[in-house]
C-alpha cells in the first residue's frame, strides 16, 4: 500500500467515525421521543387602573386550537405579582414539551387571550427544544 492510499483510507476511517458520531448525538433532537424540554418565562401586564389592584392569577398553555376552545390546557402555572401592589406578574414554565402553544392568562375578574391586536387572530407561541423562550404580554 502506498502512503497516498494510506492517507485516503485513514481519512475514509476518520470521516465515517464523525458521521457516525454526529448521527448519534443528533436522535434525541427531532424524535418526539427523544425531545428535550423547553422553558417558557416572561410576564404578565394589566394595563389601566380597572379591577382589583392584588389579585391572583394563572396562565395556561394549550397545545392546539381544539384544546384551546374547550380550555383543557397542556400546562397551567401561577402568575406572581414581581412586587407588591403591582399589575405585572410574572411566570416560569421550567419543563415544556417543545411545541406550538395557544395562551390564556386569567384573574379572579376574567381572562385575556394572545392575540394579535390589529386582526385579533391568536398569536401561537413556539417553545424550542433546549432553549428558553420569553413571552411578555399586556392586557
Amino acid at each position: 500500500m502506498t502512503r497516498r492510499t494510506a492517507l485516503r483510507v485513514a481519512y475514509a476511517i476518520v470521516t465515517l467515525g464523525v458521521l457516525m458520531g454526529c448521527a448519534a448525538a443528533s436522535t434525541d433532537v427531532a424524535s418526539p421521543s427523544g425531545a428535550t424540554n423547553g422553558t417558557l418565562n416572561g410576564t404578565v401586564t394589566l394595563i389601566g387602573t380597572e379591577g382589583p389592584a392584588q389579585t391572583t392569577g394563572h396562565l395556561s398553555l394549550y397545545s392546539s386550537l381544539d384544546d384551546f376552545e374547550i380550555r383543557r390546557a397542556a400546562y397551567d402555572g401561577p402568575l406572581t405579582p414581581i412586587q407588591t401592589g403591582a399589575r405585572t406578574f410574572s411566570f416560569l414554565f421550567d419543563v415544556v414539551r417543545p411545541g406550538t402553544y395557544y395562551v390564556t392568562a386569567c384573574f379572579a375578574f376574567g381572562c385575556g387571550e394572545y392575540r394579535d391586536h390589529e386582526r385579533g387572530d391568536l398569536v401561537p407561541v413556539l417553545v424550542s427544544a433546549r432553549g428558553t423562550t420569553r413571552l411578555d404580554l399586556s392586557f
